[in-house]
């Protein structure tokens, strides 16, 4: 048996992987409805990752994701995407056009979180996971079930797995009816300046920001301000404001380990990409899991 730690898109993803490979998995979350995942503008755009392996992760999955486009029922969609004050310009899918300001336009998976990220705990479900809602203190880690442990959990493995590399990259995004424009709208190179501005089919996210403290209240203004300059159709109309907290680190954690005696493979610290490797990732937490249970010694 398999235990999965944390119920954002990474954890779902996995969880997924892993038991439409014919696993047995269970996935453990203190919030399976409120995670730093939900909050997420959930666009593909490989933003504030680091890692070799990043352009392979993003590109696995978009490809996952553009397919999952062709089913209304999964919250994914296909968007043009104008990247701006890129320099130089970096865009690792085959298609991009440059346009001015030293960006680029590529079209990209968008998933609704409101639909996906429910569309994911199904699809786990249908698979033979389960789902289980209770916070899981790190006194707890060796007595938890199975013999592999998949931790998942973003920027809680910090004080989780006591991982000072990671740190805290707070976000916001604000939902706004959705303005007339076709396009998504992003300029991503300073945190000091980003700013998106993301259509969904019954509204649109606004964001961002992207810093080691927490925002003023002033914020939401300040991001609303920065939107209006680049897309002047917004409405002024606020729906909802959330807040969530990047798991940044120099390089993403993706390995096997122990802790407390128990074997771990981690898989974390994507940082702003969570969306944009979460199938690449979770193809890759697949293959360490057969080596590890190849080479494990018999019981």
């Amino acid at each position: 048996m398999i235990t999965v730690l944390g119920a954002g898109v990474s954890g779902l993803t996995t969880g997924v992987v892993l038991a439409e490979s014919g696993q047995d998995v269970t996935i453990l979350a203190a919030d399976v409805t409120n995670t730093t995942s939900d909050a997420a503008a959930a666009i593909w755009l490989p933003y504030h990752i680091a890692s070799d392996h990043v352009d392979a992760w993003a590109l696995e999955t978009r490809e996952v994701l553009t397919r999952l486009a062709g089913d209304r029922d999964t919250g994914v969609s296909l968007i043009e995407l104008d990247v701006f004050d890129e320099d130089p310009p970096r865009c690792i899918a085959s298609e991009c056009d440059p346009i001015d300001r030293g960006g680029f336009r590529v079209r990209v998976p968008l998933a609704d979180t409101t639909r996906y990220l429910p569309y994911l705990r199904s699809r786990f479900e249908r698979a033979g996971g389960r789902v289980e809602v209770r916070a899981v203190g790190r006194e707890e880690i060796a007595g938890l079930e199975g013999d592999l442990i998949v931790n998942c959990t973003g920027f809680g493995a910090r004080a989780l797995f006591g991982d000072e590399e990671l740190h805290p990259g707070y976000g916001i995004s604000i939902v706004t009816a959705r303005p007339p424009i076709d396009r998504a709208v992003a300029a991503a190179r300073n945190p000091e300046s980003l700013m998106y501005v993301i259509p969904r089919t019954g509204d649109c996210i606004l964001g961002g920001y992207d810093r080691p403290v927490a925002p003023p209240e002033r914020e939401v203004e300040a991001i609303i301000a920065r939107c209006r300059a680049a897309v002047p159709e917004i409405s002024g109309e606020v729906r909802m404001v959330r807040h969530g907290i990047r798991p940044v680190r120099a390089a993403v954690r993706l390995e096997l380990a122990t802790f407390e005696g128990r074997t771990i493979v981690h898989n974390y610290g994507h940082g702003g990409a969570g969306f944009t490797v979460s199938w690449g990732c979770a193809g890759e937490v697949g293959r360490v899991v057969k080596t590890a249970r190849a080479n494990a010694p018999p019981s």
